[in-house]
This record gives structure tokens, C-alpha cells and sequence, in this order.
């Protein structure tokens, strides 16, 4: 069972239809899939001996422990060891003690680890279509989120069989929100403000809304806000809970305005070196382990909330004035990760529309 925010149940209405757009689709590809490889093998080979070796994997995880990302690698790898009747262990490894987070992709194309994760912004510098899930409303709140790694996923695909990759899953974290010294009435609150963005497109986003962007690390932040030189920082709920923003913020404002997600990729060779049944447990332990995280995400949104509200902070809602400003400063945003992605990035944002 899924726990720590990423259980399979009690995520509402919502988090069943987002679990919809994957479950179906994933599952029977992947089930299929599964026959047709099994079907192919021997009836020896089927039944699996008694003493079968286990193939043991590194698996390079890019967050802490204590991140929800490191607790879904733990998930799949028991799913794997479920699937496989512990013939494949995958041990994980996490906090980037094996790779750096933007090495990770790389690592695992070249061989020197078979599996790994990493946040997909982290490839954005050379091709943006990897870092379209941090581009502040392209596909704001869940469901937007959802839609846009529907239809970006073959493109991501697309770029792993390129590299030597398969791909295997991708979930989000919580949603990008605005922590703030204090509560906000309008954009135009904003001005001149010192605001710290978490990444290239929400740096733009600060110019955009005529702030300014702030260099601080993320370990000077509490000192940062009580000094002034930070007013503001975009940041997912789920890091405002890590930074423990009750510390040194006023109030947090739950924007969505993207949902940074993940990727877990295998290494082609090492994935073709495995038995047929074991390649099967491998794609589908994957597609349960992505269906049940998108199921519950609204869950885990909803959990960050309250435990920043249990701590003191006035977590807000916005307006509909402020999501129309914040909305209408990401336009030149969006231009602007539009001309560097190319035909593949103008046809992404249509098939949103």
C-alpha cells in the first residue's frame, strides 16, 4: 500500500479521473505487453526455478530521503521485487550520492548505472521540451499537469530511445506555489519586490512580473526573508514544508502554477539483457507505481497544505484578479520557451488548447 501522501485511496473525485488518464491505458499496453513477451518464452523458463539468481541494480535517485520522490523509488522497488518474485532488487540510492541530478540521465545512457531519477528541469538548458513542466500556467493545477505529461511523454520517449533510454515512469510533486514575508492583494504587490525563482522560466517570470530575482541558496533562505532581501520564492508546497517556511514566512500562496515532475529511465542494454518475464515485471511495476502516484496527487497537495496551516502559516487561495495578473505576466514566458522548443513546443501547446 502506498503511504506518506502517495496512498492509492481517499484522493477524491478528482485524483480517480486523473488516475483514469493513465491507469487504463498504461496498464493494458503494459499487460499486453507482458503476454506477448511470456508467450515467447519456453514453458521451462515460465516456471521459474526454485533457486532463480537475483540480478541486483543500483538505482541513482536525485532527492533525499525524506522527499516523496525517494519514498515512490522505494515503492517501485518493492513493486519490482514484488513482480519479479524477488529476482530483481533495485537498491536505491538517494540524495545524489551516486550522481549529481543533472549527471543522472547521462549516467544511466552511458551504462554506469541501469536505473535512475531525476526532475526533468534538469535537462531544460540543452532542449526545452524536457523542462516544459516548469514553465509557470503553460498547464497550470492538476489536471493541466496531467494533460501536458500526456502529451509530452512521447516526445520524452522519443528522446530516451535516441540516447540508448527507456523510459519508465514520471510523477508530479506538489504544485509551485509563491511563499511570501506577507500576504498579497495584487501583482502589482510585487514590484521591485526581491523574489527567489526556482528555476529558468520562473526567473523570467519575476522580470515579468516586475520584481526582482533573487540569488540566494536555498540553505540562507530563512536568514534572507528576515533580513529583507527575500520577499518572496516560488517553490513547490512540498519544499515550503522541507525549508519549514513557518520559520521565517507569512503566508503562502498555493498558485499550481506547474507541477515540476520526475522521470525514471532504464538503460536499453541492461533492460534487453533481462529476461523476457523479468522485463515485464519491470514495465509493469512501473505503470502501477505512476498510475497510483498521479491518483493520489491531489492528495498530497492537499497534505502539504495542512501542514503548513498546522504550523502558522496562512496558506491562500488566489483571486481571481491575481490569477489573471499571474496568468497574464506568463505570456511573454511562454513566447519566449516557445521559440527555443521549436515546431515540437508549438504543437505541444496546441494539442493543450
Amino acid at each position: 500500500m502506498l503511504s506518506q501522501g502517495w496512498a492509492s485511496g481517499g484522493c477524491g473525485g478528482l485524483g480517480f479521473a486523473i488516475f483514469g488518464l493513465f491507469a487504463s491505458a498504461a496498464m493494458s499496453a503494459v499487460s499486453l505487453s507482458r503476454r506477448l513477451l511470456l508467450a515467447a518464452l519456453p514453458t521451462t523458463l515460465v516456471a521459474r526455478p526454485a533457486l532463480a539468481a537475483v540480478e541486483t541494480w543500483d538505482f541513482a535517485v536525485s532527492y533525499p530521503d525524506a522527499n516523496p520522490h525517494t519514498r515512490m523509488a522505494r515503492l517501485f522497488a518493492a513493486e519490482v521485487a514484488r513482480e519479479s518474485g524477488g529476482r530483481l532488487d533495485l537498491a536505491v540510492h538517494p540524495g545524489a550520492v551516486l550522481f549529481k541530478a543533472p549527471e543522472i540521465l547521462h549516467a544511466v545512457a552511458s551504462g554506469q548505472v541501469p536505473v535512475g531519477e531525476f526532475p526533468l528541469q534538469t535537462q531544460a538548458n540543452d532542449d526545452p521540451v524536457w523542462g516544459a513542466d516548469t514553465v509557470p500556467f503553460l498547464a497550470p493545477g492538476i489536471e493541466g499537469a496531467a494533460k501536458l505529461y500526456a502529451r509530452q511523454k512521447p516526445l520524452l520517449e522519443r528522446r530516451c530511445t535516441q540516447a540508448g533510454l527507456r523510459w519508465l515512469y514520471s510523477v508530479p510533486s506538489t504544485g509551485i506555489a509563491l511563499v511570501l514575508s506577507r500576504p498579497i492583494q495584487a501583482v502589482a504587490d510585487l514590484l521591485g519586490q526581491p523574489i527567489r525563482p526556482g528555476s529558468r522560466s520562473f526567473a523570467g517570470f519575476v522580470r515579468a512580473l516586475g520584481a526582482v530575482p533573487a540569488t540566494v541558496s536555498q540553505i540562507d533562505l530563512p536568514e534572507a526573508f528576515r533580513h529583507g532581501t527575500v520577499r518572496g520564492w516560488f517553490t513547490t508546497l512540498g519544499a515550503a514544508v522541507e525549508q519549514r517556511s513557518w520559520q521565517f514566512a507569512g503566508a503562502v500562496l498555493d498558485l499550481g502554477a506547474a507541477y515540476p515532475r520526475n522521470a525514471v529511465v532504464v538503460n536499453d542494454r541492461a533492460f534487453r539483457r533481462l529476461s523476457a518475464d523479468l522485463q515485464a515485471a519491470l514495465l509493469e511495476a512501473a505503470a502501477r507505481i505512476e498510475a497510483k502516484a498521479w491518483a493520489s496527487a491531489v492528495m498530497l497537495q492537499q497534505d502539504m497544505r495542512a501542514k503548513l496551516t498546522q504550523n502558522g502559516v496562512q496558506v491562500l487561495s488566489p483571486s481571481r484578479g491575481l490569477t489573471d495578473g499571474f496568468t497574464r505576466a506568463a505570456r511573454p514566458v511562454i513566447e519566449d520557451w516557445l521559440k527555443r522548443a521549436g515546431a515540437e513546443g508549438d504543437a505541444l501547446i496546441r494539442s493543450l488548447s
